[in-house]
């Protein structure tokens, strides 16, 4: 698929360098990229479905909880409470404080307010099909750069949680987890040589090819492999 040049969303692309499972979080940004021009309603379903998303992974990873039927300006309230929004150099400043939530309710608002436009407009607007007025791919736009400076600062200012939780957690501490995700997890081997999990709900966690996940996890075993191969050829 290409990608319109008109708009990427470059902050959403930083931000997945922190977050877990980038892949779904890239889906959606393409869906945003790919529609501006042409299918510009499809673009706020894919912003508040990003932004929801980021929520949920900051959510779980600051041990906050949440609540699938909380609304758009929910999710975002709970998020920046679990996490500082203020730079170092503001931190305990009384006033910048507020000023930075004010700065994230501004951006949801924006959000927010042109998604319910969608709903009365857009295209896939309560089942709506073909005869719906579109958007102009100027208010998508505009949305979308909201959600990428939304997302970028919201990840960015958890992203010393998440660096701190890494370095905490050991695997052999999570034995509960572990055994949820042995019991609940299936496993794919398909024929074109790739190897995958999927969670319950049939999220696709991951897919690599059975070389490459032996290249990430065994180096050493993949380089003796190599030479192996090597070793066989000079014979023959």
């Amino acid at each position: 698929m290409t990608h319109h040049q008109s708009l990427e969303m470059n902050g959403c692309r930083r931000a997945l360098t922190i977050l877990n499972a980038p892949e779904r979080m890239e889906q959606m940004i393409c869906v945003i990229e790919d529609n501006i021009e042409e299918r510009p309603s499809l673009v706020f379903d894919a912003c508040k479905s990003i932004i929801e998303y980021t929520c949920k992974n900051i959510l779980r990873y600051t041990n906050s909880g949440y609540d699938d039927n909380w609304d758009l300006p929910k999710f975002i309230r709970e998020t920046a409470k679990s996490i500082r929004l203020t730079p170092e150099n503001y931190e305990g400043d009384s006033v910048a404080g507020p000023i930075f939530q004010k700065i994230v309710q501004g951006l949801t608002t924006a959000v927010q307010n042109f998604g319910e436009l969608r709903s009365k407009e857009g295209l896939l607007a309560h089942g709506a099909i073909g005869y719906s007025r579109q958007l102009e791919a100027t208010h998508a736009r505009f949305a979308a750069y909201s959600v990428d400076a939304l997302i970028e600062l919201l990840v960015y200012s958890s992203r010393n949680y998440w660096s701190n939780l890494e370095e905490d957690i050991q695997y052999e501490d999570n034995n509960e987890l572990n055994e949820l995700i042995d019991q609940s997890f299936s496993v794919v081997d398909d024929e074109d040589g790739y190897f995958g999990m999927i969670s319950p709900d049939g999220t696709e966690i991951f897919r690599l090819r059975k070389s490459d996940l032996l290249y990430k996890l065994d180096k050493d075993q993949y380089i003796s492999l190599i030479a192996e191969a090597d070793q066989s050829e000079d014979e023959e």
